[in-house]
């Protein structure tokens, strides 16, 4: 037996009990923590397109492993609560619903002879095996399950008997949960109180005048889209022509403000835009501050008479949102029907596009999104409390 700092008893276990080889079942370790299977599917990601319901599941290191969300034959949805392993890059993940994968993902299941996964318990897991594989050398052959299964995983056993002690997995777990919300808890509030400050929405209460904004009913009016925006297409530039870099590349997707990649090349369109995706995740709208290279699916504007705000772009942003409901993969938003589309705008007493009223409106709605966050925030903290 080996003892840990706080004398808690451990003991090596085989990563898997149960893993398949050519799908063949071996029943490796009758002990071994895991029983390892391939995903259902490997589905490459230029086949389809992220704007679905379920995760897909590469093995990227960020967002839990999750690429995007996608739409696909149900039929190869892995199983949720379940650990996601990334071959080649050790990448392990806690998968709490059900999920598609990428290429050479595996899928952990709890061997059946300790039950099932629970998230605590899967998050343990996963941090004794981030350490077993930490100094692993990885060959090509080193991913295969039969290896993997080899490895040692020391985890705790209930004292005086070699039983892996699964209730001391999860009350480690959630007091280290407390022990981080407790810190949050003083960060996010400091964290929220200087970003009020520096926004100069430390006063998220209304004016009068504010209301007054609030309650106004504007008047709008149809504008072709031609008239009001200077529009042009992106350029296509492949994944395998991409260099890594600095410069945001905007790409058909409903995450991420649009960034997909920062590439090595120079931007092509200015700051200060609006880019709408027309294909893959048709009209996802986002405001664009920095320098950028948008892909050949996106659409570029700017007012043709006026500078953006953030604010202005903000308006227009939901207003073209909208506006694209009507169209869709098999009727795309290109360019040429971009233009001839039209888009109701609020109008001042002379019949012009009231950008006045654009920008006080959202700066408004900031007030009342802030106002909203402040009181979560203040409920979620009362609610810890309770917790602990």
């Amino acid at each position: 037996m080996i003892k840990t700092k706080k004398q808690r008893e451990v003991k090596p276990f085989k990563f898997a009990a149960i893993y398949f080889n050519h799908g063949d079942e071996v029943r490796y370790n009758e002990f071994g923590i895991f029983k390892i299977r391939s995903t259902r599917k490997a589905i490459n990601a230029i086949d389809v397109t992220f704007n679905g319901k379920y995760p897909y599941v590469s093995r990227g290191e960020k967002n839990n492993g999750i690429r995007g969300y996608i739409n696909y034959d149900e039929q190869y949805l892995n199983p949720g609560n379940t650990i996601s392993f990334g071959q080649d890059t050790a990448t392990i993940f806690f998968q709490e619903k059900a999920y598609f994968t990428g290429n050479r993902i595996l899928v952990l299941d709890l061997n059946p002879k300790y039950g099932s996964l629970n998230k605590r318990i899967a998050l343990y897991l996963i941090t004794i095996a981030k350490k077993a594989f930490a100094n692993y050398r990885w060959g090509q052959q080193s991913f295969a399950p039969k290896d993997i299964a080899k490895v040692d995983l020391y985890l705790p056993v209930i004292p005086g008997t070699s039983d892996l002690d699964f209730k001391y997995m999860e009350d480690r777990v959630k007091e280290l949960e407390q022990d981080r919300v407790k810190e949050l808890e003083q960060d996010r509030v400091k964290e929220l109180d200087n970003y009020l400050t520096v926004s100069g929405l430390n006063d998220y209460e209304l004016t009068d005048e504010e209301r007054i904004t609030l309650k106004y009913q504007p008047k709008y009016k149809e504008f072709l889209f031609s008239n009001v925006f200077d529009i042009k297409k992106g350029k296509r530039l492949t994944k395998a022509q991409q260099t890594e870099g600095k410069t945001l590349f905007i790409g058909s997707t409903s995450i991420n403000h649009g960034e997909t990649a920062r590439i090595g090349q120079e931007p092509i369109f200015k700051g200060n835009a609006i880019t709408v995706c027309y294909n893959g995740s048709v009209g996802e709208t986002f405001y664009q501050e920095e320098d950028f290279w948008a892909s050949d699916d996106i659409n570029v504007i700017r007012l043709k008479n006026k500078e953006l705000t953030p604010l202005i772009a903000n308006y227009l942003s939901a207003l073209i949102r909208k506006a694209s409901k009507k169209y869709g993969y098999t009727y795309k938003w290109n360019l040429a029907r971009m233009k001839t589309s039209t888009l109701s705008l609020p109008v001042d007493s002379n019949n012009h596009i009231d950008f006045d009223y654009m920008e006080r409106y959202i700066k408004v709605i900031q007030k009342l999104t802030i106002k909203g966050v402040v009181e979560y925030k203040d409920k979620v903290i009362e609610k810890t409390k309770e917790i602990i």
